[in-house]
């Protein structure tokens, strides 16, 4: 018999992060939604897939606005979603108004506050209520972090430090980590703090963790260590003043032995980034999915297919083919 295999679709949306699981051919998970002109809730509409779950790791406008394009747009096929409050209510206001009024007008679900008790995860499939599936018995989507105490001190200091850490994991084995924008070292200290080595670590923050100017080049080796992933999947700030992703980020990285894939084109990887235009490998049509609003893509969409025991990125080699082509491409240089 042939082994299942659970795809996982980490989106190219330009400045931002998207993740979508599939629990079967027309039920999807999402982790994060993008930024407003996000191609995903359209995308989602379009082919009427039903969205069991949206997991919101932190509000900022590139992880959480196109979850409200989506509720917009397909709000009555959304059956829960779960979120942390990582900044004050007075600055949600806006965000509760609206997701309130289509709760009582269009009948959208409450939210599930992610708020696990300390040093216990949060099973949030077991909260959304998930119905059963094809990986109903092995498969698990919990947050870790933050815990009440941890939320309240994490929004005195900003809503980075608040945000929400998510792991997939298959039959006991941990696939993907989504730590958000949280601290490097909030990341190192939750993960190995339940003994997770997850194989995808998401960013954090775009490849470029906020607290990096803190850490010695010692401490981000040790921290890259202790975490002990094979993969890291950047979205990249293309074209943001500030350059994510930051190369003393990357270079303990690939120091490991750790893959590094990013999802766009950085000016430092080739400056000549018009000739680019259509990104070095057209990953959103050979996969069925939309191209970013902006950018150059380099990986662009990248689909995993994971079991318990191995895993499958898609056009891997024909991206590293590619890639080799770009001038000074920062996942190879450093």
């Amino acid at each position: 018999m042939r082994a299942r295999k659970l795809q996982v679709d980490f989106w190219d949306v330009g400045y931002g992060d998207a993740t979508v699981v599939w629990l079967t051919d027309r039920r999807l998970i999402i982790v994060d939604c993008g930024p407003s002109n996000s191609r995903l809730p359209k995308w989602i509409e379009k082919h009427g897939f039903d969205v069991d779950l949206v997991i919101l790791t932190h509000n900022d406008a590139d992880h959480f606005e196109g979850f409200l394009s989506l509720m917009r747009i397909h709000g009555l096929h959304v059956k829960a979603y779960a979120w942390v409050q990582d900044r004050s209510a007075e600055d949600l206001r806006r965000v509760w108004k609206e997701l309130k009024d289509g709760h009582d007008r269009l009948h959208w679900p409450e939210p599930i506050l992610i708020a696990p008790r300390a040093g216990k995860s949060y099973d949030l499939l077991a909260a959304a209520e998930i119905p059963k599936h094809r990986f109903s018995d092995s498969l698990k989507i919990e947050a870790l972090y933050p815990s009440h105490l941890d939320n309240l001190a994490g929004q005195a200091k900003g809503p980075n430090w608040a945000g929400a850490l998510i792991v997939l994991t298959l039959g006991g084995v941990p696939l993907v980590a989504w730590p958000g924008d949280l601290p490097l070292a909030t990341c190192r200290d939750v993960l190995t703090g339940f003994n997770i080595k997850p194989i995808f670590l998401v960013g954090p923050h775009h490849g470029g963790p906020i607290d990096l100017a803190r850490l010695t080049e010692d401490q981000v080796n040790n921290f890259v260590h202790e975490i002990g992933h094979c993969e890291a999947w950047i979205s990249v700030a293309w074209n943001r003043k500030y350059q994510h992703p930051r190369p003393e980020y990357l270079r303990p990285i690939s120091q490991r032995g750790i893959t590094l894939r990013c999802s766009q084109i950085t000016p430092r990887c080739d400056p000549d980034l018009h000739l680019w235009e259509e990104g070095i490998i057209p990953t959103h049509d050979w996969l069925g999915l939309e191209p970013p609003p902006s950018g150059p893509s380099c990986m662009g969409a990248m689909r995993v297919l994971f079991s318990a025991d191995e895993y499958q990125v898609q056009f891997a080699l024909v991206h590293a083919e590619a890639r080799s082509k770009l001038q000074h491409p920062l996942c190879l240089s450093v």
